[in-house]
């Protein structure tokens, strides 16, 4: 991409039930440039989108 163009922001969904295991993977992807959304269950997962 040229000079001065902004990307487009990319997420992603995070479903893991082990907070710990969760968090890492948020960090990961974070740092990656990807905006996280985290959830630990199907039902959450309803409620964030």
């Amino acid at each position: 991409m040229g000079a001065g163009r902004m990307q487009p922001e990319r997420t992603i969904v995070i479903v893991e039930d082990d907070p710990k295991f969760s968090k890492t993977l948020c960090r990961s992807f974070e740092r990656r440039g990807y905006r996280t959304l985290a959830a630990d269950c199907h039902d959450a997962l309803r409620e964030l989108l």
